[in-house]
């Protein structure tokens, strides 16, 4: 006797709390401010929550605005590619970013 097994397959989609990937900025423009986007675990703005960011090595607290993002400068960033480490404090998730400074 054979049996037979009905097997049902599901898409499952994962999205990031954390949905910028890179950032990018000329050497000349030392005062230009970068941004990161945070979102909740449902896919909502982040608003007016704390969020914790790694530059070279030292991580940093920001609060999060009305629309989910924190901004910062990163002034002593030389030419080239660069990394920080963004961390959703709700969600626990840690995402690498590139900083390209050209």
């Amino acid at each position: 006797m054979h049996s037979s097994i009905s097997v049902k397959v599901c898409n499952l989609v994962v999205k990031s709390t954390i949905p910028t990937k890179s950032l990018s900025n000329h050497v000349k423009d030392k005062n230009k401010l970068f941004s990161v986007k945070f979102l909740n675990k449902k896919g909502k703005l982040l608003k007016n929550s704390k969020v914790k960011v790694k530059i070279k090595n030292k991580w940093y607290l920001f609060k999060t605005n009305a629309k989910g993002l924190i901004k910062f400068k990163i002034n002593n960033f030389k030419k080239g590619k660069h990394f920080i480490i963004a961390f959703n404090l709700f969600s626990k998730e840690k995402r690498k970013i590139t900083v390209n400074i050209r």
